[in-house]
């Protein structure tokens, strides 16, 4: 998985004037969460941020001058009907603890019957540079009344199931 960099600058002028003279000039406000610190208020641009989350990335590397920190993309807030980003916020995160992550689940392959995807995401634990962005699921070989369970998919090494282990995933009619 590629983490991006993003640079980020200080953010000085709070309340919502500020915040959209800097949108209009380019950059997006967002915050930055750190266990043990005052919660910190930067922007980022605007471009290099839909580039980023384009990309549907989870984690980023944010660059202030020499410091250089990796956070997990915690939420965005978007304005869906003129479709630009509003706000973010960031939780600074570090890279040798595990974390709690979803994980989509992808069915691949022709089945004769119908397929019928009950459960689209897991939950697993991992390292920030173990984390996938999705596990595929062969269901080319089951026949009707199959199931696959949360339990039965096969994850990478250094990534731990932190899900209903008997939760059904897929089902086959």
């Amino acid at each position: 998985m590629k983490i991006h960099e993003l640079a980020v600058q200080p953010r000085t002028e709070t309340g919502s004037g500020a915040a959209r003279r800097a949108r209009k000039s380019g950059m997006t406000p967002a915050i930055i969460y750190s266990k043990g610190s005052e919660p910190k208020q930067v922007y980022l641009n605007a471009g290099e941020w839909t580039s980023i989350s384009n990309q549907k990335a989870r984690f980023v590397y944010l660059v202030d001058g020499s410091d250089k920190q990796i956070a997990l993309v915690k939420e965005v807030q978007m304005n869906h009907l003129k479709a630009y980003c509003l706000h973010v916020d960031f939780q600074v995160i570090n890279a040798d603890e595990v974390i709690n992550a979803s994980v989509a689940v992808r069915p691949v392959g022709e089945c004769a019957a119908e397929v019928i995807q009950k459960k689209e995401e897991i939950a697993v634990l991992c390292k920030p540079a173990d984390l996938i962005e999705e596990v595929k699921v062969d269901v080319e070989k089951l026949t009707s009344g199959a199931t696959i369970l949360v339990k039965d998919i096969e994850l990478p090494a250094g990534v731990t199931l932190d899900d209903d282990a008997d939760a059904v995933v897929i089902q086959v009619n």
